[in-house]
């Protein structure tokens, strides 16, 4: 095997003879299209490196003495392009180890001061990629160079110096350097970028490196001004970029506002191009937004859009799931998907899924308050995957069978299965789950007394606390219109719960003649279910569900909500009234009474006539 030594040998020689045509110091400035001509002429056309035919390793010594600091950085640059292009050849592989490369290193190093910032960061990004390691001289001496000229580096020097030094192991100097890039180029980007500009969408993605959201929306404000440097090139990995610096910010300006509704209308332009990773990311990143009530990010267009792409693209039962787990966060309901998942749920072995993903399945029409066509054979599919599951998974068996009941699935031994496993545990720490629990316990007494199975114990039932969580945004103002409708707070009794956990935020009492009850003495009650009055009385409980009730796009009420309802409509005089709350917070002062009055009426009128 020929050494590594006549390889340096023959690129000494031939730095030489373009030694003047040496790359502009310009960051931004592309090579001359004569030195990209005199470079490809010299590597292509040469005999002995494309044969491996090398000469006397005395003739590199001798070519040694003759070569400058303009010759060794031609050198090292040729050395790494021949690199590039032979991975597997152990003559580049081996290339540092040579005496002839450490000689060129020392006359790099002998005159690095004479370097400009555009040769020292490309010498360092050659040898790098050479694999010198950074705790060397020659590495160590590049970058205090660097750091002397930190405040004369471009925005793109920066960029590029960072990305560098972020992905080698990393020495005390480069430790240093790596803050220290990030606060230059939050000084540099404020007075360098403009809508000129040639790298502003990678300025951008680099803000979300150095998280600066002061510099994030500076350049956000020129994109919104230029919004023809993002019409130049329809790069969805660019876009994509943008709504995640957008995403990232604390708190949206009007400028990030318009940028990120541009963003979101070009990828619903060019959706066909997304792959699931890109459609799964921006679909998280949305419903995070949403639940946190930062609704800027809600648009049902883009988030049809995403379902629909990701339908298209026929994506597997495992992403399906992992798409439902986003919409379901955010109560967002989409058939096409459930349609779409229902033929694979039908066709697989659902006993190799863990029983949460079934969850997020059943949880997904509760959302939607669907029953699909093949119900059926779902249910059938359900019953024999929940019933053989283990008491490990007692949360998730919880939920589903609430979920299927909610749905008007009666399955009595799923039923008796979890009141056995409620009464064989000594505590269960999630609040959430004992209520449900107790919810479960009422519905089956209230709506299928047919069932004769083992009950939960009461003694248990009854240490279950139900907190007050009620609506204050609608119950503000709720109270108010009420008294005005009824005609004073002596005719409604408010805050009461029902004995399956759910409170109500008022009760009012109809009697016979169509006149409203006195029900103001009723101080010692806890639930309404223990307001006497007599038989031909109409009570009304008055709901003020938050939103979180329905389904975030299409308003329908969950099945979870509707069971509720359909147990109190079982209590005998018992006829709930809710509050749409989309309807009601548009409504003025004297509408909202006006509302109040109406339903009531209404209510009233339907159950005098039944």
């Amino acid at each position: 095997m020929y050494t590594m030594n006549k390889i340096v040998k023959l690129l000494i020689r031939n730095s030489i003879i373009f030694r003047n045509s040496i790359i502009s110091s310009n960051f931004s400035t592309v090579v001359s299209s004569n030195d990209i001509l005199i470079t490809k002429k010299v590597i292509e056309n040469n005999e002995i490196l494309n044969n491996n035919n090398i000469g006397n390793i005395e003739d590199i010594q001798r070519n040694y003495n003759n070569i400058n600091i303009k010759d060794a950085i031609k050198t090292v640059d040729i050395l790494c392009k021949k690199s590039k292009e032979n991975k597997e050849n152990l003559y580049y592989t081996n290339l540092t180890s040579s005496k002839e490369f450490e000689q060129i290193c020392k006359v790099i190093c002998k005159n690095v001061r004479s370097l400009s910032i555009y040769d020292t960061i490309n010498i360092l990004r050659n040898l790098l990629f050479l694999n010198v390691p950074s705790d060397t001289v020659i590495i160590q001496t590049l970058l205090q160079l660097i750091r002397i000229s930190l405040n004369d580096l471009t925005v793109g020097q920066i960029m590029t110096l960072y990305n560098i030094l972020y992905k080698i192991k990393a020495t005390p100097l480069i430790n240093v350097l790596l803050p220290a890039l990030s606060h230059v180029f939050n000084e540099r980007a404020q007075i360098e970028l403009n809508s000129n500009s040639t790298n502003l969408l990678k300025a951008l993605k680099f803000c979300f490196v150095v998280n600066n959201s002061k510099i994030k929306r500076h350049i956000i404000s020129i994109l919104v001004k230029s919004k023809n440097i993002l019409k130049q090139e329809i790069n969805l990995n660019y876009m994509i970029d943008i709504f995640n610096v957008i995403y990232s910010l604390p708190e949206l300006c009007l400028s990030s506002k318009q940028l990120l509704f541009y963003i979101r209308g070009i990828i619903i332009t060019y959706n066909k191009r997304l792959n699931f990773n890109q459609i799964n990311y921006l679909l998280n990143c949305t419903s995070k937004k949403v639940m946190n009530s930062e609704m800027e990010f809600y648009n049902e267009k883009f988030i049809n859009t995403l379902c629909s792409t990701a339908i298209i693209n026929n994506m597997t039962f495992e992403q399906s799931l992992i798409i439902l787990k986003h919409l379901n966060n955010m109560r967002y309901s989409n058939i096409f998907i459930l349609n779409f998942m229902e033929k694979f749920f039908i066709n697989t072995n659902i006993k190799n899924y863990p029983i949460k993903y079934i969850n997020l399945f059943i949880k997904a029409f509760v959302i939607a308050d669907y029953i699909p066509y093949n119900w059926e054979i779902i249910r059938r599919l359900l019953q024999n995957y929940v019933i053989h599951i283990d008491h490990h998974s007692m949360h998730n068996i919880i939920s589903i069978a609430y979920y299927l009941l909610s749905l008007n699935y009666y399955y009595p031994e799923l039923i008796e299965k979890i009141f056995i496993l409620f009464n064989n545990v000594s505590t269960i720490k999630e609040k959430h789950i004992t209520l449900t629990i107790l919810k479960l316990y009422w519905y089956i007494k209230l709506l299928y007394p047919e069932y004769k199975g083992v009950m939960p114990n009461e003694n248990k039932l009854n240490q279950i606390k139900i907190e007050h969580k009620n609506n204050n945004v609608i119950n503000e103002n709720l109270m108010k219109s009420l008294e005005e409708a009824v005609g004073g707070t002596e005719y409604m009794k408010s805050s009461l719960k029902t004995k399956f956990g759910e409170f109500v935020d008022h009760i009012i009492v109809i009697q016979p003649d169509g006149s409203f009850m006195n029900i103001n003495n009723y101080n010692d009650i806890t639930f309404v279910e223990d307001l006497a009055s007599l038989s031909e009385c109409i009570k009304i409980p008055i709901f003020a569900f938050p939103v979180k009730a329905y389904s975030i796009n299409k308003r329908n009420m969950l099945s979870t909500v509707k069971i509720l309802l359909k147990a109190i409509e079982t209590l005998p005089g018992f006829h709930p009234l809710v509050i749409n709350p989309y309807l009601w917070k548009n409504l003025s002062y004297k509408k909202r009474i006006l509302y109040l009055q109406e339903n009531i009426k209404l209510k009233y009128n339907n159950v005098s006539n039944n």
